[in-house]
């Protein structure tokens, strides 16, 4: 079968996509040769992987990341409180060097920025090091607000579709008896705010920081359960 991976070598210093051909019973060690590291350790989260032990069940998925000599993410710095799980939002990066990464944030204040000891850590053109918070509140309701003046630009954005440009007014189509109906909305920038000021971060915008744009999901219950896959590869 096909795997498709993302390897994370050298601290995260480099990343590369695969697509891999795995020959029924190998091991974590033929992996590792595989990917032309013989010897080196390979790590899902941060958890080592045992050389000698089936991949199938190893929690190496399909579409994952592999760290290859060293765990491939940093450290997880978002606090959560013991017992059941609260009611979260995710934070997902939609571009930027970060874009796919997903952040699941529960009740409380979490800082974003580059910087390593950051709960939220993002990177790209502009990004501030410190200074940018998310806050969440117990049912969910997330707020974000700067601490200090930014050295790039951080707004919010309304999540749209962008201007017509010529080709594609070209193409467009008036209904004559409802010329509103298909009106385009565009995106729209409310512009950079005071520091200090707490901004509401509804589902439907966008905060960009930087070169990177970050969506908050809104308020999320677990509403599936999921279990591995008979091949040990997959979720089902």
């Amino acid at each position: 079968m096909e795997l498709n991976l993302t390897t994370v070598e050298r601290g995260g210093e480099r990343r590369t996509d695969r697509v891999v051909k795995l020959p029924r019973g190998l091991l974590v060690g033929g992996l590792a040769e595989g990917l032309g590291q013989p010897g080196q350790p390979l790590f899902v989260g941060t958890r080592r992987l045992d050389p000698a032990a089936p991949l199938a069940g190893s929690g190496v998925r399909d579409g994952g990341v592999l760290g290859v000599g060293a765990p491939a993410e940093s450290p997880n710095l978002l606090q959560s409180s013991v017992g059941p799980a609260p009611v979260v939002v995710e934070l997902h990066a939609v571009s930027g060097p970060d874009a796919g990464r997903i952040w699941r944030v529960g009740p409380g204040s979490h800082e974003i920025g580059s910087d390593p000891l950051c709960s939220i850590r993002i990177s790209g053109v502009g990004v501030p090091p410190r200074g940018l918070w998310v806050t969440v509140g117990p049912a969910g309701e997330t707020y974000w607000h700067q601490t200090e003046p930014m050295r790039g630009k951080v707004m919010s954005r309304l999540i749209g579709p962008p201007e017509d440009d010529a080709a594609t007014s070209a193409i467009r189509v008036d209904d004559a008896e409802n010329p509103d109906a298909f009106a385009p909305s565009p995106a729209a920038d409310p512009g950079e705010v005071p520091v200090g000021q707490v901004n509401e971060w509804p589902p439907e915008e966008d905060l960009s920081v930087g070169s990177v744009l970050l969506r908050c999901s809104g308020s999320l219950e677990p509403v599936a359960a999921i279990r591995a896959a008979d091949d040990g590869f997959g979720l089902d």
